[in-house]
């Protein structure tokens, strides 16, 4: 019996060690997930106001017509940050969705 606790002990603790880890770096990635919101929302309202209509500029007169990689690329990172602001209504995220990285199926 003494040998079987001796046995379950270190994976006892590996275990936990484990579950520690898993939970911290869900925390992290939850924390860095934010970062980009918070961010945005630090900007000043009149230099996010200009970022928004520049960026949706981007997405209704460059995006439209992209064809090839480093544009797609672009366009995705702008649909991205477009859909990110508070100013981004139904319309704005209606121009954005065809850029946005689709759900794998």
């Amino acid at each position: 019996m003494n040998r079987n606790a001796q046995v379950n002990g270190p994976s006892v603790r590996v275990s936990l060690a484990l579950a520690a880890f898993g939970v911290i770096a869900l925390a992290v990635l939850y924390w860095e997930s934010g970062r980009a919101d918070r961010e945005i929302q630090a900007l000043p309202s009149e230099v996010r106001a200009a970022l928004y209509d520049s960026t949706l500029s981007t997405l209704r007169d460059t995006c439209t017509h992209a064809a090839g990689a480093e544009l797609t690329a672009m366009c995705r990172k702008s649909a991205q940050l477009v859909v990110r602001m508070p100013e981004c209504d139904a319309a704005c995220h209606a121009l954005a969705a065809p850029h946005l990285p689709q759900p794998a199926r």
